[in-house]
């Protein structure tokens, strides 16, 4: 687990953050605890990620959210946005897709899932 403070420059420096072949690879924030960027082959992307206690096994599990890819978000936009996400992650609040249901998609089928099209 890398630790960098996540700017531009840092993020663009191949010193700093090297591609990657194949995988992933996360590098957490220096300054705000929670926030990282994984980096792959193709894409930069900000994450938010904590840690949560179960409160039926008393384990600690990560909870991890999408902020946007590096390039649409700014290092600086990530990290503003991070502190609302950390403590909804905290709270055990969902993210809003999961609020719809996990439907990523606001379309209604052409027809009626019930309907016997035979």
């Amino acid at each position: 687990m890398p630790k960098l403070l996540l700017t531009k420059r840092n993020i663009d420096s191949k010193k700093h953050v090297p591609s990657v072949d194949s995988g992933q690879v996360d590098y957490f924030d220096t300054e705000l605890k929670g926030l990282l960027l994984r980096v792959g082959k193709e894409s930069k992307t900000f994450y938010c990620m904590v840690d949560v206690k179960d409160k039926e096994t008393g384990k600690f599990k990560g909870k991890r959210e999408k902020l946007g890819a590096y390039g649409e978000l700014t290092p600086e936009e990530a990290r503003a946005m991070a502190p609302e996400i950390i403590k909804r992650l905290r709270e055990g609040r969902p993210a809003k897709d999961e609020r719809q249901g996990g439907r990523s998609c606001n379309y209604a089928l052409p027809f009626p899932a019930h309907e016997n099209r035979g």
